[in-house]
């Protein structure tokens, strides 16, 4: 009876060869990744750009009674001139009629990062989001700069526990210096 042996490779430049061949694939199809799907590896949260601005981990926090919710994000300003985030809008491709727009200034200096929404940094508290959305429904947010233009990420609602606590909206926002 006809039985199969395993295939062995017995010369050494073939392996070589094979070895090479595999490893130049795996590089070939890391590198094929976009840049959005590349950069985003670190985080487990939605990042963006828009003009010189990385917009980086949106997160939204929402308050005990999901009325509210924080917005918690690292703007990072690669240009050589400062930014204004003026105005953030949310909404749900779901209920475009049920979204809002909120008026903001958050200074993005030149070359420099701002922490918003984390404890003692600028705030951007979505009032009245829980009309929304709630925990664990997705919300878009829409970011307009004064230079850079219109950035735009999708974000999770989450519950103010666990991790998330020291990030619920607070009483009253911090404005940025």
């Amino acid at each position: 009876a006809y039985k199969e042996r395993p295939v062995v490779i017995r010369s050494h430049r073939h392996a070589g060869l094979l070895a090479g061949l595999v490893l130049a694939t795996c590089a070939f199809l890391a590198g094929c990744a976009t840049p959005d799907e590349s950069r985003s590896l670190g985080s487990n949260y939605p990042n963006t750009e828009v003009g010189d601005i990385e917009v980086r981990s949106v997160v939204l926090v929402a308050s005990a009674d999901n009325q509210d919710a924080n917005l918690v994000m690292t703007l990072v300003n690669q240009g050589t001139e400062a930014d204004v985030l003026q105005a953030v809008r949310v909404g749900r491709l779901d209920r475009p009629d049920a979204g809002q727009q909120l008026p903001v200034s958050v200074n993005v200096p030149a070359g420099g990062a701002v922490n918003v929404g984390s404890p003692g940094q600028p705030a951007v508290v979505l009032r009245g989001i829980g009309r929304l959305a709630q925990p664990g429904e997705i919300v878009n947010v829409e970011l307009l700069f004064g230079n850079a233009g219109e950035a735009a990420v999708s974000s999770i609602l989450n519950p103010a526990t666990g991790f998330y606590a020291p990030y619920a909206p607070t009483a009253l926002p911090i404005p940025s210096p």
